[in-house]
């Protein structure tokens, strides 16, 4: 199981291959559609904005130390019209040109479109597909098998005995986003943060955060964190995913503070070596080395949790929540 963590410069490409990364991915996108990088205003990648010249000293240092990266190229859905009256798609190319010729190893990509494209593009790219897709089912797998994906990030919905079944039937490689990663489902999150009153816009904070009673009508009643799509931490469940071989597990955060990245990459390594190295250990063994070696981890741990999340292998509040 590789470890893949955020690095958009040199400087914390170092920190995180120290940190204890097998492999870098380069937030690539939030410039191709938002802050439309054109040939007149001069390319720009990633979320740090480097030139051309900066991503190719990036991509030698990764390559002098053996690292491989992951080009993530997030793309908004448009129509064949505003694609060719904006021309979207020949800076789609062409910002998936730097990375061809810079000799990234994989390209990251959300959009059945964008796939097509890619690929029309240079035929041999090695392409994933993102978390995004949400994908749930081995239908789906199989769908990107014929498009010649060669790995799939799994929905973060998933349980860890629907992860299981989906790696004992996949056609290809799969990953998984796993640590905090909000907004995952369907890949957006449509809760308003704001209240119009009295024509003064007022914040009402992050309601998914917040606390909710389900009542069935017949005196049962649940507490939690319904509205929060969080997954939390997996360190726990490393074992099980081992065994799911899962090919990668993904630290995201390319827009956090980077000392949360480090932390995290570095909690993780350890976690995964240990389990390496240290075979047969249960999850209340496991969870209870992580918290006696990272005390501070209890403001990750699941268990502190009133949801259930990706990885809880009952999934008994979800169970409760849909059989309601």
């Amino acid at each position: 199981m590789r470890l893949l963590a955020p690095a958009n410069s040199i400087a914390e490409a170092e920190q995180i291959i120290a940190a204890g990364a097998d492999e870098i991915y380069f937030g690539g996108v939030t410039t191709i559609y938002s802050n439309y990088p054109t040939p007149a205003k001069g390319w720009t990648v990633g979320e740090k904005n480097l030139s051309v010249q900066e991503f190719r000293d990036f991509t030698s240092y990764c390559r002098r130390n053996k690292i491989p990266i992951q080009y993530n190229v997030y793309t908004d859905c448009f129509s064949d019209d505003v694609f060719n009256k904006t021309q979207l798609a020949d800076f789609f190319a062409e910002y998936l040109k730097i990375g061809i010729v810079e000799g990234v190893e994989n390209f990251l990509l959300d959009d059945i479109g964008a796939i097509m494209r890619a690929k029309r593009l240079h035929p041999q790219m090695e392409i994933c597909g993102s978390f995004l897709f949400d994908i749930i089912n081995v239908e789906q797998l199989q769908f990107f098998k014929a498009l010649n994906v060669s790995l799939v990030e799994l929905s973060p919905q998933l349980t860890i005995g629907e992860i299981a079944q989906l790696s004992k039937n996949s056609p290809i490689k799969l990953g998984l986003v796993g640590h905090l990663n909000c907004a995952a489902f369907e890949g957006a999150c449509y809760i308003d943060h704001f209240i119009d009153y009295e024509n003064e816009i007022l914040p009402i904070g992050l309601p998914c955060k917040g606390n909710f009673k389900l009542d069935n009508g017949k005196g049962l009643t649940k507490e939690g964190t319904w509205l929060d799509s969080t997954l939390s931490c997996s360190l726990c469940n490393i074992v099980s995913l081992m065994d799911c071989k899962i090919e990668y597990l993904k630290i995201p955060g390319r827009h956090i503070d980077y000392s949360l990245i480090l932390e995290w990459t570095k909690v993780y390594r350890y976690v995964i070596d240990y389990v390496k190295n240290t075979p047969n250990k249960s999850k209340e063994e496991l969870h209870k080395k992580i918290l006696g070696k990272f005390p501070n981890w209890r403001l990750w741990c699941r268990l502190n949790r009133k949801k259930g999340c990706l990885y809880d292998e009952d999934n008994q509040i979800a169970r409760f929540y849909v059989g309601k």
